[in-house]
């Protein structure tokens, strides 16, 4: 496996961990190549993979250093001989599919979201140069790559669109998340109650309480539930007290992702700012009693109020940033510009992001575009109702209505309006939460996302070797076919599969046309 940095821990670098583990423990040896050593390698060390980083492999387009990089990766396969190369992030698979190509290697790039989806038409003529250059090359680049995964169906049908693979080699496969605590890998249900081994895993899900922390979202939804129902009414003029979480703790809001683009930090700001401005509005208009209002009762809501305000002001609730990157500084400025402090907690990077959204009321993703942000999923897998945009692949995993809410880009008053609808309903949350999970279980597992990457990974092999084979024979007639067999036989022990032919529609690619998709083989 080839991927790009090694120095941030991102969607890509967790999926190439989560795969190469579950090959592993199929019996498939991994060696995975990276760039200039960092947190990454030191996962991959943690978790036995072998890994070989790459100083010149970084992700600016650097001529010499990339040519570096070329000869380095073309050395290391050479020297290791492996039955495929499969390539994740952009530069990655640049250089691996010219790399491999060189040495007869069949080589599968996994698409985890275009670089420039979203933004292909925007930015100044260096920005539009450098996307049509990169456009272009990945259309030369793509009759390089044996076969093409893609995270999600818009990232496929985005690829299709411009002309960048053949759509017979094209297919979507998921990615897929533990569940909180479970072991990656493994079937649902096996080793329930052991402690997870993720290497990445802190133990921490961001409450300050770890036996608080730990709650699943359905305990927390129940608990607010109790609350809500059992109260009496407030004292006169003061607010109503327990729309709180687990322990009393106020409710979470938490958003796990790298401050730096495409992640949209600032969005959701400015709608924390929205839903301040707008509790504070109506905790002020219940302090003072409205005409036709006996002097014990609250006021009624202003003409015009958003019906989730009263509820909202009633709610304590705090919002938890998870992560850290060049854009944190300029976020908790602006946090103080827009006097959010008191109600916005930084929390810097984590260990385990998973294991931060654990018991959280809402977790929130904003960004400008996506491929399927393990983030939601991971949500999903705890249990909790997501909010987030409706960019990329996000829609084929958060159901509008059903496991949570979407909201359009760039639009902090659609983002303020989503959460405050779900901080104000812990029956909704409850709902929502159990939905989610459930979702998780039926499509995005790490067991379904390694079986049916493997089935991928052998069929390329076994129709690599057929050709190889055809091949041979066709240059030498009178070669003993019992010698080619040979050497298709060390291929397959180290990781192929005795069926030739065309790529077979897997059994997730068929669970996926439930979703509005016909799954299509991938030609040999």
């Amino acid at each position: 496996m080839v991927v790009t940095r090694a120095d941030r821990i991102g969607g890509a670098q967790v999926h190439v961990l989560h795969l190469a583990q579950g090959l592993r423990r199929r019996g498939i040896p991994v060696r995975v190549i990276t760039g200039p050593p960092g947190p990454f390698t030191d996962a991959l060390h943690r978790a036995g993979i072998p890994s070989h980083p790459v100083p010149h492999l970084v992700r600016p387009v650097r001529p010499l250093d990339d040519l570096r990089a070329l000869l380095a990766i073309r050395s290391l396969l050479r020297h290791h001989r492996p039955a495929l190369v499969a390539a994740h992030s952009t530069k990655a698979t640049w250089l691996a599919r010219l790399a491999a190509a060189t040495l007869g290697i069949p080589c599968i790039v996994t698409v985890h979201g275009w670089p420039w989806d979203a933004t292909a038409g925007q930015g100044g003529i260096l920005r539009r140069l450098s996307v049509r250059l990169a456009l272009e090359g990945e259309r030369i680049l793509g009759r390089l790559a044996a076969a093409v995964i893609t995270v999600s169906r818009h990232d496929r049908e985005e690829g299709l669109r411009r002309h960048l693979f053949d759509p017979r080699r094209a297919v979507v496969i998921p990615n897929g998340v533990p569940r909180p605590g479970a072991r990656p890998g493994l079937r649902p249900g096996r080793r329930r109650g052991r402690e997870a081994r993720f290497p990445l895993r802190a133990g921490s899900s961001g409450s300050g309480d770890p036996s608080c922390g730990q709650l699943p979202a359905c305990a927390e939804g129940l608990l607010c539930g109790e609350l809500s129902a059992g109260a009496q009414g407030p004292p006169c003029g003061e607010p109503p007290a327990g729309a709180e979480g687990p322990c009393g703790r106020p409710l979470r809001v938490v958003m796990v992702a790298r401050f730096e683009a495409p992640k949209d930090h600032t969005t959701l700001l400015r709608a924390v700012a929205l839903l301040e401005g707008r509790s504070r509005a109506e905790r002020g208009a219940r302090r003072v009693p409205a005409a036709g209002h006996g002097p014990c009762c609250p006021s009624a809501p202003s003409r015009g109020a958003e019906p989730w305000a009263s509820s909202l002001a009633a709610t304590s609730w705090v919002v938890e940033l998870v992560g850290d990157g060049p854009g944190l500084g300029p976020a908790m400025d602006l946090a103080r510009q827009l006097g959010i402090g008191h109600r916005v907690r930084f929390l810097g990077v984590r260990g385990d992001g998973a294991a931060a959204v654990v018991g959280a009321a809402v977790a929130v993703l904003c960004s400008h575009r996506e491929g399927l942000p393990l983030a939601v999923l991971e949500a999903m897998a705890a249990g909790v109702p997501v909010v987030a945009t409706a960019v990329g692949g996000v829609p084929e995993a958060v159901r509008h209505g059903v496991t949570g809410l979407l909201v359009p880009p760039n639009d902090p008053a659609a983002v303020a309006g989503a959460l405050a609808r779900l901080l104000a309903d812990p029956v909704l949350r409850r709902r929502m939460g159990v939905a989610g999970s459930r979702r998780h279980r039926a499509r995005f597992t790490v067991h379904r996302m390694v079986r049916a990457t493997l089935a991928v990974y052998r069929s390329v092999v076994a129709n690599d070797l057929r050709q190889s084979m055809l091949r041979q024979r066709q240059e030498n007639p009178s070669i003993v076919p019992g010698a080619i067999m040979g050497t298709w036989a060390r291929q397959i022990r180290r990781g192929g599969s005795t069926s030739a032919g065309p790529l077979e529609e897997t059994s997730m690619q068929r669970d996926q046309a439930g979703d509005g998709r016909s799954g299509r083989p991938i030609g040999g």
